[in-house]
């Protein structure tokens, strides 16, 4: 049916055919079609009707999450059972849950809400014995598992093999599954819509593309005939995720974010030579195609600004100096063409981040062991986020380093140090999953 749409555009075109596919909870696919400089009659997006597995899509409202989105989102777990009964028809269903803690902790209720009973199947017990982890070897028992990045290679591996064979009748997961990972479901939950990004952002609202991308689990073709996904939220955030089907965000560009890397790598390639080539270079980026479309949202003044140019210039510019302020790429005596030096090879190589590479370039030649691990702690790329129920752990971890930990804590540099003090050190006392 796909391919019937394409061949009429595909006859009249005498060029060799090249097809990008992108992801059906991409909405904005003109701008990349703008982009790659495809003709507007070039592009085709296929809709829910195009879905070989008919997917049905329902919002439940949950309640009100007040001012204390944490205790909303702990509620959600004793109305899961209810919507597993009510939609998955008996078939297996996978239910996403926003961080490890409450893959593990559903599970643990959903045993008892749903009443389940020890599988009797001989089988599963030389599967049982190649699992490590022991909560998960007992929960396993009652054809009920979680998975998130957390456990062990092998034992992720068995939990997906028992859910494709279909002994696994509920699984929940971590987002590890809404891609790459090829597990379909008859039943897929989301269970609560809200993320926590850390203490300096907090909860932002999940963006309906990620929900789109797990919703996409449920009912796929060779494994159903039909699919079920099934949004938990508050009744604040229902009316937004009602018609997330038919209207995701827009995709916008991260370019702006990282332009200082991307033109250190540029430069090196030997691609940008001077602050003109930077502009070409801008000018042919998704970045271009989406600031020019709504630059509001990039703070670079308005849509249709004629000093949108200008401005992009001066943007580039100033990354330009910042790397030559650091001694990454110097200017020429024209104060104009640009050259690599030998630090921003080594930048571009390892992907480091400018305000990383600053740190790194700053550390004296004396420095001690615990100097280093001060300023890696600083780095942006070791950085995750510290989760509430890891406030106490890592507290109590910070008694057993041989360095005092910097930075306050519960703070990222402090959990980023413990970290690298039990890897550095091989600290037994720092538990797998959290390295």
């Amino acid at each position: 049916r796909r391919y019937r749409r394409l061949a009429p555009a595909m006859a009249a075109s005498k060029q060799p055919i090249r097809i990008v596919a992108l992801s059906a909870s991409f909405p904005n696919i003109s701008d990349v079609g703008s982009w790659l400089g495809c003709k507007p009659e070039f592009v085709h997006s296929f809709d829910e009707t195009f879905r070989p597995v008919p997917l049905s899509f329902h919002v439940e409202s949950c309640g009100s999450k007040d001012t204390n989105v944490f205790l909303f989102a702990k509620s959600l777990d004793s109305k899961v059972a209810d919507i597993v009964g009510k939609y998955s028809a008996g078939k297996p269903s996978l239910i996403f849950c926003s961080s490890r803690a409450s893959t593990k902790t559903l599970i643990s209720k959903l045993r008892v809400d749903l009443g389940l009973k020890k599988s009797v199947d001989n089988m599963i017990q030389s599967t049982l014995v190649q699992i490590q982890d022991q909560a998960l070897r007992e929960v396993i028992q009652y054809r009920i598992a979680y998975h998130h990045a957390g456990l062990c290679s092998g034992d992720r591996q068995v939990i997906e093999r028992l859910f494709l064979s279909g002994f696994l009748i509920v699984l929940a997961s971590t987002s590890t599954l809404a891609s790459g990972v090829n597990l379909p479901a008859h039943l897929v939950i989301i269970r609560g819509t809200d993320l926590w990004r850390g203490a300096t952002i907090g909860y932002q609202r999940m963006p309906k593309s990620t929900l789109m991308q797990m919703a996409g689990r449920a009912g796929r073709q060779g494994f159903d005939t039909s699919g079920v996904a099934v949004v938990m939220t508050s009744c604040e955030d229902a009316k937004y995720y009602l018609d997330s089907p038919n209207t995701t965000d827009i995709v916008e560009s991260n370019l702006l974010s990282i332009l200082t890397e991307c033109i250190c790598v540029e430069v090196t390639q030997e691609t940008i030579k001077s602050i003109s080539d930077a502009l070409e270079w801008l000018q042919s980026t998704f970045f271009y195609v989406r600031v020019k479309r709504n630059s509001a949202h990039y703070n670079i003044g308005c849509d249709g600004d004629p000093k949108l140019e200008t401005k992009l210039y001066s943007i580039c510019t100033d990354a330009m100096r910042n790397l030559a302020e650091a001694k990454l790429i110097r200017f020429e005596d024209d104060h104009f063409s640009v050259a690599a030096q030998s630090p921003a090879y080594h930048m571009s190589r390892y992907l480091v981040r400018f305000e990383t590479m600053r740190i790194l370039m700053s550390v004296p030649a004396t420095a001690t062991l615990e100097d280093l691990l001060r300023f890696m702690s600083s780095s942006f790329e070791l950085h995750t986020a510290m989760n509430r129920s890891e406030k106490k752990v890592f507290t109590s971890l910070a008694k057993t380093t041989r360095y005092k930990p910097p930075g306050a804590k519960g703070s990222i540099e402090f959990k980023t140090n413990i970290l690298l003090q039990s890897c550095a050190l091989r600290n037994s006392s720092v538990d797998s999953s959290l390295q």
